[in-house]
């Protein structure tokens, strides 16, 4: 794909790396867990399979106006429900080598908070 500049010339330039992303307003930056990780075993399951029950992460980082008394924090382990927007894969921030993918949430989504040991 080429990318034109404003006199419809092929840019010379490329597009700059993503190296960060914060989450804008009540918006929540989540790290979904892969359904093995879900389900807690050692086996291989296929990315592809479904697990019985919402889909489970962890919160990244919270938007700036998302309230402080809703009851979970960042790095609580969570359950989601509804609709979300993907975070870009490939990206060269910081995602600590993660394989897991990003996701953007409002925070009604969130339906529990998981205690872990």
């Amino acid at each position: 794909m080429k990318i034109l500049d404003s006199d419809g010339q092929v840019a010379t330039k490329t597009m700059p790396s993503i190296t960060g992303v914060n989450p804008c307003g009540s918006q929540i930056l989540v790290e979904l867990l892969t359904a093995q990780e879900a389900l807690g075993t050692v086996l291989h399951v296929d990315e592809s399979a479904s697990v019985n029950g919402a889909p489970q992460g962890y919160v990244v980082s919270l938007g700036p106006k998302v309230p402080s008394d809703l009851g979970f924090k960042k790095g609580d382990r969570v359950t989601l429900n509804g609709n979300y927007t993907p975070v870009p894969e490939g990206q060269k921030f910081n995602r600590e080598n993660s394989h897991r993918p990003w996701i953007l949430i409002e925070p009604h989504q969130i339906k529990a908070v998981f205690v872990e040991e």
